[in-house]
């Protein structure tokens, strides 16, 4: 069944994976700062997606801890301290 696990074609429904996201301006702006200072030095283009999966799958496979976190402030928190390491 589509959008529940299932395949479509053979291949894993894309939309089983589709989240919405709500940003502050803020991070929007430096999603896209970040964009074009890869489009720049690379001339690669990389959608904010894409550039939002390297940031979650960065974290994910570094070992950062999250577990202790009670609040987004406390998730900055570690995550910063566990780059300045």
């Amino acid at each position: 069944m589509p959008g529940k696990g299932g395949k479509v074609g053979g291949k894993a429904d894309p939309r089983e994976n589709q989240y919405t996201v709500f940003l502050e301006p803020e991070h929007v702006d430096f999603l896209d700062d970040v964009r074009e200072s890869i489009r720049r030095r690379n001339r690669t283009r990389l959608n904010r997606s894409a550039l939002i999966r390297g940031i979650v799958k960065g974290i994910a496979q570094g070992g950062i801890d999250l577990a202790s976190a009670e609040s987004e402030d406390d998730i900055v928190a570690l995550i910063k301290a566990r780059l300045r390491k």
